[in-house]
Parts: structure tokens; sequence; C-alpha cells
């Protein structure tokens, strides 16, 4: 089966702005076992699927350094360039620690950077629904780019995120992928 691809009118360049650990902790809740694990089945699904779009630029993979301790190998594999977020320290009292999480806020001054310096962008993929990001895809929508998303379960789309997803250039259908890394399933969305 020969995949259709997008004309040079839809083509575009695409930046991938990926939250790892919301990626992860979709696919923990969905129960993936062990054995039926296979990251390289995901990232062949979510790659087929980004070339049916555009022509992805750069991806850039945000996760803090615990989250991503034991992947980075296969990122740098990918050709994924890693951001490494770190959990801030606030001693709220004696004996109460709080973990400031910086992932989020990097995201978005990664996002706005790249909607406002690369001039060849048409598609932003975002690998979070987390609704945190609605200000983020507001500026996207102002400079005319379109969104995609990436999530780890079927339940991690806010419909606040959701209302910006744009439509597929071919198909038609909402641009989110379902990041599936298991063996019995190489692409599942597209």
């Amino acid at each position: 089966m020969v995949k259709e691809q997008p004309n040079e009118e839809q083509q575009g360049d695409m930046v991938v702005i990926w939250d790892w650990e919301n990626t992860a902790m979709g696919m923990r809740e969905k129960g993936y076992t062990e054995k039926d694990y296979d990251l390289s089945a995901g990232f062949y699904g979510v790659k087929q699927w980004w070339d049916s779009i555009g022509k992805v630029i750069r991806v850039f993979m945000l996760s803090p350094m615990h989250k991503i301790f034991g992947f980075d190998k296969v990122f740098q594999n990918q050709e994924f360039s890693i951001v490494l977020c770190p959990k801030i320290t606030r001693v709220i009292s004696a004996g109460v620690v709080e973990y400031e999480d910086t992932t989020d806020a990097n995201i978005i001054t990664l996002g706005e950077f790249c909607v406002n310096y690369i001039p060849s962008i048409r598609y932003l993929c975002l690998g979070s629904g987390d609704a945190h990001f609605v200000p983020l895809l507001e500026h996207v929508k102002s400079k005319g780019i379109k969104t995609a998303i990436i999530i780890g379960n079927e339940m991690s789309l806010s419909w606040q995120i959701d209302r910006f997803v744009d439509n597929h250039p071919i198909t038609g259908k909402k641009m989110v992928h379902l990041f599936s890394p298991t063996k019995e399933r190489t692409s599942n969305s597209a």
C-alpha cells in the first residue's frame, strides 16, 4: 500500500515540540506490558504520520532528567534534540518541599521562539494535550500556523486543546496521533 503524500501546496515545514513525561504517563495509564512494548514501533508510526503531513525539520524532546533516563540514546538515534527541564525545589516549610516542573514553561518558550523565528514553519506539532498550552496555541494560530497533537492515550487530549487542532491536509481528519509503542501496531493514525 502506497501512502498518499501531500502535494507541494499542502507540504510545509513542521516543528515538533514533545513533552515526553506527558506521553510516558499516558502510555503507563494505558497499561502497556513489557512484552507488548516496542518504542521503535511507536516512533515508526509517528514518523509515518508526520511524513503524511509535512517535512519535519526539527524534533525537540522535553523532559525532566529522571524521566528521560534510559531513553536518551533512543532519542539521539532518532535525531531528536533533547531539552532537559529541571524540577525546581521549593521549601514550603520545615519538612515540606514542593517541586516545580519547568517543562511546560520551556515548551511555551520554545514554541513561541519557533513560530516567531522560523519563517518556513507551517505546522507545529505539540506532544501534549494539556490545557496549559492554550496561550501557546493561540499564538501559533495568530501566526497562521497549523497545529497537530501527539497524545499518550485517548483521555489526555483536553477539549481546550482539541479546538485548536487542524485537519490533515489529505484525510481531512483532525491531526491527532495516538503514540502507540506496541509490537502489533506500527501505524495508528493518519
